[in-house]
């Protein structure tokens, strides 16, 4: 694992001696988590993130002691110090730490350490930019302690029971290429220790919904918590009401993800017409087109999370005289404003953004079949997934929009 550091930019210059003596409240034992994350993008074995423990105890006079510990490094304040300001409700200094991997002497470099008081909850955050030469190479080291003995925070996000939506397929930037189901986060409410139960739901558009049942996790440190089902070899990073998640990698982690999830502007009620496109549908044994799509009526009008589809049109079989050849097996009736020749059914549900319904398919000669599809609206736009096992084993694309 790199540890790479440079200079700071400080973004105060006023600088307060060495011996003035610290508030009472921001002396003591300061313990919590901490996370490195490499930006190494030429390395894929070293971008991170990794997350490690820290225990420091501050003194009086602002000197420091105590070990973070990331997998094998180990970083310990030493001698040099100072301490930067002092108000009612913060104190920042900054501390030299020395770093070791394996016991072996890597560097002595400063790093940022803001003490705040805040409704009497005391926190420590320990904070090294670490740009380094390159902005692209860089592993930041952070993370906000809780003062032993003392108050527990609770973030604003999480001092109340929520529901975060998202995406589940291939995840390289997030946005819905590459959806291929929905993902749903459970988030609890804290408890006075700070600690919160969290579950995930995966609905994949086909396939088999998967369960992750909730575990208790603390989030008086706020920013980025992680959860984690280590029997099921899953994890997921939790910023705001932001997420991404994906499997627990033994090796080397792909560079997109094939199971991941990650937050998305889910469901929601529209205004508008919109367009249901049927996609490419596979022929399988059918040696012929179908011919019904290249003129139906598949308009979407969206009312508030009501949807309302063109009238169904009759569509009968019709039986070929024998010894003759006909082009067609099909008469249909549109009479009446009946333009929606597949017969399209289409269910809506605004809170979970989900879509689904099934639609008929004719072609020139033969019989019919019927697809199954299921999707999710995001900002506004409907993409899904139909299948029809009788024509092809794979399913394919289906959008609204």
């Amino acid at each position: 694992m790199k540890k790479l550091m440079m200079a700071f930019f400080w973004a105060m210059v006023c600088a307060v001696s060495s011996a003035e003596t610290l508030p009472s409240w921001a002396v003591g034992t300061f313990k919590g988590d901490v996370e490195n994350w490499c930006y190494v993008y030429d390395d894929p074995d070293d971008i991170g993130p990794w997350y490690g423990k820290a225990s420091f105890t501050m003194a009086a006079d602002g000197n420091m002691s105590g070990e973070l510990k990331i997998d094998d490094l180990r970083a310990k304040p030493v001698g040099n110090f100072s301490i930067q300001a002092v108000s009612d409700s913060e104190v920042w200094l900054v501390h030299d730490f020395k770093w070791t991997e394996n016991g072996r002497y890597m560097e002595t470099i400063p790093a940022n350490i803001y003490i705040r008081n805040s409704a009497g909850v005391v926190t420590l955050e320990y904070c090294d930019e670490d740009p380094s030469y390159d902005k692209w190479e860089a592993c930041p080291v952070q993370g906000v302690l809780q003062k032993s003995g003392g108050a527990v925070f609770i973030p604003v996000e999480w001092r109340k029971a929520r529901t975060l939506n998202g995406l589940y397929g291939e995840g390289c930037w997030g946005g819905v290429d590459g959806a291929e189901g929905t993902a749903q986060l459970k988030c609890g409410k804290a408890n006075k220790k700070g600690v919160a139960k969290v579950s995930l739901t995966i609905k994949p558009f086909v396939g088999k919904k998967r369960t992750y049942k909730s575990v208790s996790v603390d989030v008086s440190q706020g920013g980025r918590i992680e959860v984690r089902w280590p029997q099921q070899k899953y994890a997921v990073t939790i910023d705001g009401d932001g997420f991404f998640g994906e499997p627990i990698y033994e090796w080397i982690r792909p560079a997109c993800s094939p199971n991941a999830v990650w937050s998305a502007d889910v469901g929601g009620s529209f205004n508008k017409t919109a367009w249901f496109d049927f996609g490419d549908i596979p022929n399988g044994d059918v040696p012929i087109m179908f011919w019904m799509f290249e003129e139906t009526d598949a308009t979407v009008v969206m009312s508030g999370s009501k949807w309302k589809l063109p009238k169904k049109a009759v569509v009968k079989k019709l039986k070929c005289p024998k010894g003759a050849t006909c082009g067609i097996d099909w008469q249909v009736d549109s009479s009446g404003d009946k333009t929606n020749l597949p017969g399209l059914k289409l269910a809506y549900n605004p809170k979970t953004g989900i879509f689904k319904g099934s639609f008929g398919i004719y072609p020139y000669i033969g019989k019919k079949y019927t697809a199954k599809f299921v999707g999710v609206m995001v900002d506004g736009v409907g993409y899904g997934q139909a299948l029809c096992p009788k024509l092809s084993p794979e399913p394919w694309a289906v959008t609204i929009k």
